[in-house]
């Protein structure tokens, strides 16, 4: 157990540090040619044993084709880790959806959960 809050307070550590160095002035984005589907499958991956720890349940609907995009994927990691981890600590939801749509000119990523809304008046502050 304590193992297991040690790792945790580091990803939380790690995850705070990545967000003060994209909040830095100094900060410059790397953006590469990536399989967007692949990259948010292999990140599941990690995801899948804690829906199902929390009895959460999900839907994965992720484009079986490569789609390429430009991306940084650190960015792309912290910020979509930082979804699914307020939909599992905050959002009290049981159900999560993540899907990526390709319409050709857009790539949509939408993480959809049942859990209670964010404030009306937080709205416009939730990627600060």
């Amino acid at each position: 157990m304590i193992r297991e809050k040690a790792a945790d307070l580091s990803s939380y550590t790690d995850s705070m540090f990545e967000w003060f160095k994209l909040n830095s002035k100094e900060y410059a984005l790397y953006f590469e040619s990536v399989d967007i589907n692949e990259l948010t499958r292999s990140y599941l991956v990690n995801w899948i044993p804690v829906f199902e720890k929390r009895k959460m349940e999900y839907m994965v609907d992720i484009l079986e084709y490569p789609l390429r995009i430009l991306l940084d994927k650190n960015v792309y990691y912290c910020i979509f880790g930082n979804i699914v981890q307020n939909v599992i600590f905050h959002s009290h939801a049981d159900k999560i959806e993540i899907r990526i749509d390709d319409d050709r000119e857009k790539v949509s990523v939408t993480i959809k959960d049942n859990g209670i809304d964010i404030p009306e008046e937080s709205i416009g502050h939730v990627f600060e």
